[in-house]
C-alpha cells in the first residue's frame, strides 16, 4: 500500500476510511523531549487474522512536532513491496522553513527520505492560501 498523499498520508487514509475498515487511534508521546503524535489502525473485529495483521502493520504513522512551535517537523511511516508485506521500507518526510502566509504556517521546504536516502527535495518560492 502506497499512500496517495505521501507527504501526509493520514489525510488520504482518513478521507477514504469507512466504518468497516477499522478505527484509527492517536496518542501523544515524547521522544528525546520531542513531542510525537502516533496514529495506528485498529482492524475491525470482523477482519480475518491475515487481514488484521496486514492492517496493523501498514497503518502506523508517527508525526514529530517542533518543541517550540508544535508544528510538524517530521512524519515517519513504512511502505511495503507489493509482493511482500513483511518487508518494511522506512519513509521519513521532513518539514522545515515554516513561513506564515495569510495567518497559516506553511513549510517552504519538504524533503522525502526513502529507506534513508533523500529521494525528493521540494523548496517553495511562494504560497497562496485559498479562503
Amino acid at each position: 500500500m502506497i499512500p496517495v498523499a505521501w507527504f501526509l498520508p493520514e489525510v488520504a487514509i482518513f478521507s477514504s476510511q469507512q466504518p468497516s475498515t477499522g478505527t484509527f487511534t492517536a496518542s501523544l508521546a515524547s521522544t528525546d523531549n520531542q513531542p510525537l503524535l502516533h496514529w495506528s489502525l485498529t482492524p475491525p473485529a470482523t477482519a480475518d487474522p491475515d487481514q488484521a495483521a496486514l492492517l496493523s502493520r501498514v497503518g502506523s504513522y508517527d508525526l514529530e512536532l517542533g518543541l517550540a512551535t508544535a508544528l510538524p517537523s517530521a512524519l515517519s511511516y513504512t511502505v511495503h513491496p507489493d509482493d511482500n508485506v513483511g518487508i518494511d521500507i522506512p519513509v521519513t518526510i521532513l518539514y522545515s522553513d515554516y513561513r506564515t502566509v495569510d495567518g497559516v504556517a506553511i513549510p517552504f521546504r519538504v524533503q522525502r527520505y526513502f529507506n534513508g536516502t533523500l529521494s525528493l527535495d521540494i523548496t517553495l518560492n511562494n504560497a497562496v492560501v485559498a479562503h
